[in-house]
């Protein structure tokens, strides 16, 4: 859930991006007649190390619970990082959603940026979604997709709910092309997305359009990225996105 915004303060570009991540234990596979909404096109968890400058330094999750017409989806980061006997910073956001089918019900989310803490609420109601957090508390026009990456909805979107900051970040995302990935599960062939405007960061996403990577350069220089632990290859429905 971490990408990195240009125009902020230094804790948004700090952490913008910690939004917050096949056959194998992971999502599983879903009909190949039709593409499935999100979320319906997960059924398990996503599981992703975080890796800065290869070296681990934490985890991300994020777990789909179908209740009734609903689905919750449970989004959980840490991140440690050490110098010599000490932790020198730690990092931890977790946050909730709702979702009808590929319609943002509401959402929670809590951060805390080295004791920094934030916390965003989103509620659907008659004017569109409610937002309140440090960006204010203001209406915003659906649809609008929140920082958490997994929703493919997102492709194509020119503003994105920033589930730290509680503001809207305007964006634009850039294909760059398919390629091949290789996890911990296997080899995956993945869409390449490059965030542009507020926003720096790339993510990818397998044929049926669920997350699987993610990169992005930090405040310091260094290379952080999001490696699925559990992805693994599926049969492609269709090599457009």
């Amino acid at each position: 859930m971490r990408h990195r915004t240009i125009k902020s303060n230094a804790q948004r570009a700090l952490i913008a991006a910690m939004l917050l991540f096949g056959p194998v234990a992971g999502p599983a596979m879903a009909s190949t007649d039709a593409k499935p909404t999100m979320p319906a096109a997960y059924t398990g968890n996503l599981t992703f190390d975080i890796l800065r400058n290869d070296t681990p330094v934490g985890s991300h999750s994020v777990t789909f619970a179908p209740d009734g017409d609903t689905v919750s989806v449970r989004t959980k980061s840490k991140i440690e990082i050490g110098f010599l006997f000490f932790t020198a910073y730690r990092f931890t956001y977790a946050s909730e959603s709702r979702w009808a089918g590929d319609r943002l019900v509401s959402l929670s989310a809590r951060t805390d940026d080295d004791g920094t803490v934030t916390t965003v609420k989103a509620t659907r109601d008659a004017t569109g979604l409610r937002i309140t957090g440090s960006g204010g508390d203001y209406a915003v026009t659906p649809p609008i997709y929140p920082t958490n990456h997994w929703h493919k909805g997102v492709i194509g979107s020119t503003k994105v709910l920033n589930t730290i900051t509680g503001g809207i970040d305007a964006v634009r995302m850039v294909k760059k092309g398919r390629m091949k990935l290789d996890l911990p599960n296997g080899s995956l062939n993945a869409w390449h997305y490059a965030y542009t405007g507020d926003l720096r960061t790339e993510v990818w996403y397998d044929s049926l359009g669920r997350w699987v990577a993610m990169r992005f350069e930090a405040r310091d220089g260094s290379t952080i990225r999001y490696v699925c632990k559990n992805c693994g290859q599926v049969p492609s429905l269709s090599t457009k996105q």
